[in-house]
């Protein structure tokens, strides 16, 4: 996704430059602000040529204002999803802290190690042979249906809640 590209960007810009990530995000939803502005100001520009215009012209300003449309919503969408990092969840869980725990290595969880990316499921035992395929940090097991993140396995093997495993995989 685009604005998970973006965040990521501003996360590394803020931190080059020294600056807490909150203000960073604040100052992006500022610049989307301005330029949302400026869009709209374009598209006022374009419907007064709109009532002095021909058939084909008309046409090709609309056409412009369409795109003008696209342009304001994709940076609205942008910043509605920018939203301050250190909001905690009603469990005091942030958003970044779930990220790091999602990061923390699947392989170093599993009791048996992945061959090829199979191993044996966490989910259901006995597992005499490797039943759950381990690509990308998240498992799917073909013989039960378990499925889930890094969390959720960590979850499985520890018996712990969501809250404890993000903060014991995510530091």
């Amino acid at each position: 996704m685009v604005t998970r590209y973006i965040y990521e960007q501003i996360k590394k810009d803020a931190e080059s430059m020294c600056v807490e990530l909150d203000w960073a995000i604040e100052r992006r939803r500022t610049y989307l602000d301005n330029q949302i502005g400026h869009c709209k100001g374009k598209k006022k520009e374009l419907f007064t040529y709109l009532a002095n215009s021909n058939e084909l012209e008309g046409e090709l300003i609309i056409k412009g204002l369409n795109d003008w449309d696209k342009i304001i919503e994709n940076y609205e969408i942008e910043k509605s999803l920018l939203k301050p990092n250190k909001n905690k969840n009603s469990n005091g869980i942030t958003d970044e802290m779930i990220e790091k725990a999602k990061q923390y290595p699947i392989e170093n969880l599993l009791p048996n190690p992945a061959r090829r990316n199979m191993t044996n499921c966490v989910a259901h035992s006995p597992d005499k042979n490797p039943s759950m395929s381990i690509k990308n940090n998240y498992a799917y097991c073909f013989s039960c249906g378990f499925k889930g993140s890094v969390i959720d396995v960590a979850m499985k093997l520890n018996g712990t809640d969501f809250k404890s495993t993000v903060r014991e995989l995510g530091g």
